[in-house]
C-alpha cells in the first residue's frame, strides 16, 4: 500500500509558521521597552490570535515573559541563557584554539576541546597529530561521558543532578574494558580529583587512551574539557602522569584567559 504523501506546500508552511513566531523574538529584542500584544502584532504583521498563540508558547518555555502588572512582552531569562552559552562557547574556541595546538605539538598526540550535553560530550575543536598512527576524533563527534576522559573531567566537577543523570541512563559497555560499575565509576572521578586530570583507557575505543583536564568559568562552574587522546601502545604509566600534568598546565591557562576576557 502506498504511503500518503504531504502535500508539496506542507514544509514551506511550516517554515513560515517557523519564521513568524521567530519574527517576535526579534522584535523583543530590537528595542528596550516592553510591548504590548497590539504592538508585537503590529510590528510583526500578525494577528492578535496569531501573535497570542507564539507568545503563550514562548512563555511556556521561558522565552519570554509577560509582566503581570500591564501585561507587555519582553524576552525571557532563557534567551538569555542561550545567549551567554553561545558567547561563552564562541569565546571559549577562542582562547583554547593556541593551546590545542601547543598541546598537540608538545605531546606529538590529538588534542581535543569537549563540552557536555546532557549524557554525553561533543568535540567542539580538535588539532590532530602529525603521527602516521593515531586517535581519529572529528569536530562535532559525540561520545558517552561516561566512558571517555573529557566526560569523566567534566562530570567529576558538575553538580550531581548531571551525574545522576548519567548513571540513571545506563553505563553500557563499549568495549570489554568500559567501567561499568556505578561504584567503581564514582571511585573513578573521586581519583580524577585527586590527581587533577582523568583517564580512560580503552572503554570507549579498543586501543585508545585519553586524558582530559576540566576547564573552569569565571563563577568556578566547570564548562567544558581540554585533552589528548592516542593509541594506547605508545603509553606508559609515566607517560600519563606526565601527559596529565602537562593538559593540567594548558587548562589552568585557558581557564585564566577566560576569566580575564569574560570580567
Amino acid at each position: 500500500m502506498d504511503k500518503k504523501k504531504k502535500p508539496a506546500s506542507a514544509t514551506p508552511e511550516v517554515a513560515r509558521s517557523i519564521i513568524n513566531a521567530m519574527s517576535i523574538l526579534e522584535a523583543l529584542q530590537a528595542t528596550d521597552d516592553l510591548l504590548t500584544l497590539s504592538e508585537l502584532s503590529e510590528r510583526c504583521n500578525l494577528s492578535k490570535a496569531t501573535a497570542m498563540r507564539y507568545l503563550g508558547a514562548f512563555e511556556q518555555g521561558g522565552y519570554v515573559s509577560r509582566n503581570a502588572r500591564d501585561g507587555k512582552y519582553a524576552l525571557g531569562a532563557k534567551i538569555v541563557q542561550l545567549a551567554q552559552r553561545f558567547y561563552m562557547r564562541d569565546h571559549l574556541l577562542m582562547i583554547a584554539s593556541g593551546s590545542l595546538r601547543s598541546l598537540a605539538e608538545q605531546c606529538g598526540e590529538t588534542s581535543h576541546l569537549a563540552v557536555l550535553d546532557e549524557t554525553e560530550v561533543i568535540y567542539l575543536d580538535i588539532v590532530d597529530s602529525q603521527q602516521r598512527v593515531q586517535a581519529v576524533v572529528r569536530r562535532g563527534d559525540r561520545a558517552p561521558a561516561y566512558c571517555v576522559a573529557s566526560g569523566r573531567a567534566i562530570l567529576a566537577q558538575s553538580e550531581k543532578d548531571a551525574v545522576d543523570a548519567v548513571l540513571s541512563h545506563g553505563l553500557s559497555p563499549m568495549t570489554n574494558r568500559t567501567v561499568t560499575d556505578e561504584s567503581k565509576f564514582l571511585a573513578l572521578l573521586a581519583q580524577g580529583r585527586e590527581d587533577g586530570y582523568f583517564v580512560s583507557a580503552g572503554e570507549f575505543v579498543e586501543d585508545i587512551v585519553g586524558i582530559s583536564v576540566p576547564l573552569f568559568a569565571p563563577d568556578g562552574r566547570v564548562f567544558a574539557a581540554i585533552g589528548v587522546s592516542f593509541p594506547s601502545f605508545r603509553t606508559t604509566s609515566k607517560d600519563i602522569e606526565v601527559v596529565g600534568q602537562l593538559i593540567k598546565k594548558h587548562a589552568e591557562d585557558i581557564s585564566r584567559s577566560f576569566k580575564q576576557m569574560t570580567t
